[in-house]
């Protein structure tokens, strides 16, 4: 079971802390349901953005999103559970909810495996263009559960799992209104149901904790939210009770790269945010001579990270600068983006042409989460 330092409860910052270890978006709850929206919608901008696929090739072009709803679907029936007053096992929704992602893909079903019953966002999978996405960018995912075991922590499916879709799909555990410590357990918990490797469990509470916290900071007033955020998450992110060194580490000189950077002086958008090189180090842009160590989630988290910051130090909207070339940076980029502004931050001449279908299971889920965590949603999400 994962679990946290005790001794701390939440963030240093300066300006107040943007954690607490037992609650979430006090006073902002309302807000929480468009700030899924736009999470969710971000991560299929920026999908579609990096690849720039035509409308015909959009069923294939959209995998982290897919992967993502069904995340979010298994959240909303351990809430439901929780709201008709029934204990909710977290990991179960969420295994079982990646077990109707399997099936969506139409792939071989493990005979070991449950037949979970069909919910509302499996009809509206099969009927939209969302239908067989994602098989080549989630194979790890798709191979731990097609053995039809639930990975656990102490029992991993794929001990040596690492690749990034388990940070993306992890993006909405950051938006459930509890405190750090709950997300963070939650979610490793979560991504070891089919990654075992403990950089990449660690890697998916630094996005959930990054969303949380981008949120909370925007919603307060902060000019800055992404690169507030960052400080704040590297504050707590080393009292993961995971071996975390690879993430940590990129996570810090993300940050180092960009305490000198000003909005004259930032990074250009379309150079590399990091290299691997030969012997396995990922030297980062701007961080000096340093490298670490490298695994695709931590990886692909810090560069994410690092493209969300340099959009932000430029100001202006995020979609009127170039798009990473990896989807799943850009994923994440814009995934922080709509923490940060919300839906109006993913609109612009830069916009794809985001699937209406999509759009509208989007709306739905955010809605849904509304409903179960007791506030009304805008017309807006």
């Amino acid at each position: 079971m994962a679990s946290v330092d005790p001794t701390s409860t939440s963030s240093t910052s300066p300006d107040g802390p943007l954690f607490s270890a037992d609650a979430a978006f006090d006073g902002c709850l309302p807000d929480v349901p468009q700030r899924l929206a736009a999470v969710l919608e971000g991560l299929a901008v920026g999908e579609l953005r990096s690849q720039g696929a035509s409308i015909a090739e959009q069923a294939q072009s959209t995998p982290y999103t897919l992967l993502t709803l069904f995340t979010a679907d298994g959240l909303l029936e351990a809430l439901e559970w929780a709201n008709a007053g029934q204990p909710a096992d977290e990991n179960a929704c969420l295994w079982l909810a990646y077990l109707r992602w399997l099936r969506s893909l139409e792939a071989p079903w493990p005979e070991a495996a449950p037949s979970p019953l069909p919910r509302w966002l499996d009809a509206a999978v099969s009927n939209a263009i969302l239908a067989g996405a994602g098989a080549r960018a989630t194979r790890q995912s798709l191979e731990a559960l097609s053995t039809g075991a639930m990975g656990e922590v102490e029992r991993p499916v794929l001990p040596e799992a690492q690749e990034p879709d388990v940070v993306l799909r992890s993006v909405v555990l950051g938006l459930l209104p509890t405190g750090w410590k709950s997300v963070t357990a939650m979610t490793v918990n979560g991504a070891a149901i089919t990654h075992g490797h403990p950089e990449a469990q660690v890697a998916s509470v630094g996005a959930a904790l990054m969303v949380q916290a981008t949120a909370t900071a925007a919603l307060r007033g902060d000019p800055q939210p992404v690169h507030r955020a960052l400080k704040a998450t590297v504050e707590i992110l080393p009292q993961v009770t995971r071996p975390g060194h690879a993430t940590v580490t990129a996570l810090e000189a993300v940050l180092s790269s960009t305490q000198t950077h000003t909005h004259d002086d930032a990074a250009d958008l379309g150079t590399p945010v990091g290299s691997a090189d030969a012997d396995g180090t990922m030297s980062m842009d701007g961080a000096g001579d340093e490298s670490m160590p490298a695994t695709g989630a931590a990886n692909m988290l810090a560069a994410g990270i690092r493209a969300a910051l340099d959009r932000e130090l430029h100001g202006g909207c995020v979609l009127d600068y170039s798009p990473a070339t990896d989807p799943a940076v850009e994923a994440l980029a814009c995934a922080l983006a709509g923490a940060a502004g919300g839906l109006t931050a993913l609109t612009g001449a830069g916009r794809p042409a985001v699937p209406e279908a999509l759009v509208e299971t989007v709306q739905q889920v955010a809605a849904r989460w509304g409903e179960q965590l007791g506030v009304a949603t805008s017309d807006s999400v």
